[in-house]
């Protein structure tokens, strides 16, 4: 039997543009590969499917807004996480980071990798860095 890695992922969008090769890899590597984000219609399934992936839909954790919002997605991951097995789940952005992290301890997950992706916003412009930060490489 396959072993089965499980990424979540905040959009459907960013893990064609960004994650893709991970997951072509992971399947190069024998794994079974199940994607699960935001936005994952019908559609998105049958393109995940045509690269061998199967695809999973998220709530939407860019519309968090209140604690049984934050419940409901940790507990739809996981749901996701008893129904798959995964061997391993590679959670992808800081909000998915905390809810899946949440997730594992209620559905445990033997390997868990977390990765927070780009610097962010705060670290986007030169002028904050040149004003706050010593360690900045335009610091006087």
């Amino acid at each position: 039997m396959a072993m089965k890695v499980l990424y979540i992922i905040n959009n459907i969008d960013w893990f064609w543009s960004h994650r893709l090769p991970l997951a072509q890899g992971a399947k190069e590597a024998g794994y079974e590969v199940i994607i699960a984000a935001a936005r994952v219609d019908e559609a998105q399934r049958i393109r995940l499917a045509e690269h061998g992936f199967t695809g999973e839909n998220l709530p939407d954790a860019d519309r968090i807004t209140s604690p049984f919002t934050v419940l409901k997605n940790i507990l739809a991951i996981a749901g996701l996480i008893r129904k798959h097995r995964p061997d391993l789940m590679h959670v992808i952005t800081i909000k998915y980071a905390f809810l899946g992290g949440l997730a594992a301890r209620i559905a445990p997950v033997p390997k868990l990798v977390h990765t927070i992706a780009g610097l962010g916003y705060l670290f986007s412009s030169d002028e904050f860095n040149q004003k706050h930060c010593a360690w900045s490489p335009h610091a006087p």
